[in-house]
Parts: structure tokens; sequence; C-alpha cells
């Protein structure tokens, strides 16, 4: 009769996962027609490779004037992320402006889907605040715009 015996190999295996590192690449400035001092007096500080971006409105004051900023989000993991709707939160105590947000395409056309971005792609959206009211008051509201990139592999 044979003799036998086994031999066992066990293990466990875990991951060091990376940090999704999705950053701001650009961002610009734009206003409605006639509008140049509101697009003068307006501002975005966007740093290539930061994790925040300001986009600061002044000079509306007409109802359904508008400043839009654009901004170019990378990428940088060597794995793919999905990115949800932007969400915003507004503090307007006097209902003076709206902020919304859209996600453009290649084309530069707004789309309601948001991106599945692979390695070293870009994706790029605006945000435009528009006055609700015409008004000769002075009137401040903040506003703050989250983009969430979660892992998508």
């Amino acid at each position: 009769a044979a003799l036998s015996t086994d031999l066992t190999v066990s293990g466990a295996v875990s991951n060091a996962p990376h940090p999704i590192d999705v950053t701001f690449k650009e961002g610009s400035i734009t206003a409605g027609a006639g509008l140049a001092a509101a697009e003068s007096a307006s501002k975005v500080i966007c740093t290539n490779g930061a994790k925040s971006a300001t986009f600061d409105v002044a000079g509306l004051v007409h109802q359904g004037d508008k400043v839009v900023a654009t901004f170019t989000i990378v990428n940088n993991n060597k794995y793919a992320v999905t990115l949800n709707t932007p969400t915003i939160t507004e503090t307007d105590a006097n209902n003076f402006f709206t902020a919304t947000t859209t996600w453009l395409d290649a084309e530069g056309n707004a789309t309601a889907t948001a991106p599945r971005l692979a390695s070293g792609e870009t994706a790029t959206f605006q945000v435009t605040v528009t006055m609700d009211k015409n008004t000769a008051e002075t009137y401040t509201g903040d506003f703050v715009l989250t983009v969430t990139a979660t892992s998508a592999e």
C-alpha cells in the first residue's frame, strides 16, 4: 500500500489602495453678451493639479445676467474613475442668484451623462451663475459645488 501526504499552501491577499487622484487641469471664465464688466470683475482661480478651485462672481445686476466658468479635470490614476453629476449647495437668503452646472462632451455640447475617465483622460464641466432678480441692492451669497470621483475598477 502506498502512503501519501498533502502539502497545503494558504495565504491571504490584500491590496494597498491608491488614493483616487483626479485634479483640476484648468479653468476659464466668460459672461453673457454685454457683460464685459461682470466678466472682468469675476474671477476663476484654478491651479493645475489642485483638488479645489474658486469661482467668484461680481458685477451681475439684472435678471438673466450670467457668468460661466469652465473647468477641465484630469484622471491621474492608472485605473478608470466614474464621475457623478455635480451637486451644488447655495447660501443665498435673498434668492438673487442660481448656480447650475453641466458636463460638456468632446465637442463642447452639454450632456446629461456624467463621464467615465480612463487613465489620463479629461472631462469638462461648466458652472453658470445667473441673476434671478433685478436689484439695486448689495447682495452676497455663496455656493459650493462638489464632484465625486469613484474608482471604476
